[in-house]
């Protein structure tokens, strides 16, 4: 009755059910079939009640783009995080669950070095090794001639940046010299994401999750193991262990996701590619040949930015509780009125309907232009059996939009090596 009557939440609208009890959701997240759809449920309910509505007893969800500007305030604007936000991220000791302000700013400008102009320019040496590992990786597809998960190649080369950028040669996971070992690290991350939907309705399951055995935890599920592993590290570095484990998956895991979508758009779109070739083809006459980084920042084609809602990943490192403003910003027919096609300069209406737009960090960009470049100018590729609504468009909430359960992957074929 308190929650219906005289909550301070009860004059907003919505179903009375939502407003009556958490368990509407709990039951579209992990009950319904399918599961792990509430955040679409979400957009229903603006479909009926509105810009503003009411999710659950204790949440508001609001779509209208001139919001943003009011919850993600920048400047001298505190905004401490809400807990239930930050439950999902599975590193206690993290910067994604700090919940102060003051101290979530300490921490975070402690590593934003880390991601960098300055950090680029120090390490583009090693985004151009890792990116030619990557391209040995495709080689070895090319010769055996069977379609492959373009994703599981992308995301071991990220990763991999990663590691030996933070941790040196004797922690680089070396995910390109081993794809077995690419494709597990790959069903371990999924593990983790389909997971966070459970700790979002019950955040105690975690705290009790970190508690059992390793040897428990391997019977229940050996994808959570692993990363289980990788979180609790040793007693005396749990904090630094934990810090890392966010940095990695949140940036291996977002920039690798965003690279196979763009590969998915610019396969799909001759005209767009066939200009990103020729212009790639200028830059570099010969395709084995290195070309820098500023050259590549240099070439108008290479540097389009695409706006991809609902498809792509964002690129922000501590982004906000999954259902948050990126895909119903992005999807604003305010903003764009065709919000699913994949578009240049899209951008920048973006940028414009949000005085807080960030860019993505410097060494991001470096990484998928090095990436695309290289790919790009040296593989003939050609989608196989990829179907948008299947392998693409998010389908479920799993704090990053997942496609359906039955999804093949972004699968590619290499047609020819190119000169």
């Amino acid at each position: 009755i308190y929650n219906i009557t005289f909550h301070p939440l009860a004059k907003f609208p919505g179903p009375k059910l939502t407003a009556f009890t958490g368990w509407y959701e709990t039951y579209h997240e992990l009950f319904g079939a399918p599961s792990k759809t509430f955040a679409y449920k979400i957009q229903q309910m603006h479909d009926d009640y509105g810009p503003i509505v009411r999710i659950n007893p204790h949440e508001l969800h609001v779509s209208d783009h001139h919001f943003f500007d009011v919850l993600f305030a920048g400047g001298s604007a505190r905004r401490d995080k809400y807990p239930p936000s930050a439950s999902v991220q599975g590193a206690p000791g993290g910067i994604f669950r700090t919940l102060n302000h003051d101290t979530h700013r300490m921490r975070r400008s402690a590593i934003c070095g880390f991601f960098s102009k300055q950090s680029v320019v120090v390490h583009e040496g090693l985004i151009h090794e890792k990116a030619e590992q990557l391209c040995e990786v495709f080689k070895n597809y090319a010769r055996e001639g069977n379609p492959f998960n373009i994703r599981v190649p992308l995301l071991a080369y990220t990763t991999d940046f990663y590691c030996a950028h933070a941790l040196g040669e004797t922690g680089d996971m070396h995910l390109l010299k081993d794809q077995a070992k690419a494709q597990k690290w790959r069903e371990s991350i999924t593990g983790l994401l389909h997971f966070t939907p459970i700790v979002r309705q019950f955040p105690w399951i975690q705290s009790f999750a970190f508690g059992l055995p390793m040897w428990l935890i391997r019977r229940v599920s050996s994808d959570l193991a692993l990363v289980t592993q990788l979180l609790l590290g040793e007693k005396g570095f749990k904090r630094i262990s934990q810090e890392g484990f966010t940095v990695l998956t949140a940036s291996g895991d977002t920039i690798g996701r965003t690279l196979t979508t763009a590969v998915y758009h610019l396969l799909s779109n001759p005209n767009h590619l066939a200009k990103l070739k020729q212009e790639l083809r200028a830059a570099m006459p010969d395709s084995n040949m290195d070309v820098s980084l500023s050259k590549l920042e240099s070439l108008p084609w290479t540097t389009l930015e695409y706006l991809i809602p609902r498809d792509g990943s964002s690129l922000t490192l501590f982004t906000p509780r999954a259902r948050n403003a990126s895909s119903l910003l992005g999807a604003d027919t305010a903003i764009a009125l065709d919000s699913s096609a994949s578009i240049p300069h899209r951008n920048s209406e973006l940028k414009q309907a949000s005085t807080n737009y960030q860019a993505p960090p410097s060494l991001a960009w470096a990484e998928m232009y090095v990436a695309l470049a290289k790919v790009l100018r040296r593989f003939d590729l050609q989608l196989y059996d990829v179907i948008r609504e299947r392998d693409i468009d998010h389908y479920r909430d799993c704090f990053l939009g997942e496609p359906r359960d039955d999804t093949k992957g972004v699968r590619v074929k290499i047609l020819r090596l190119l000169d």
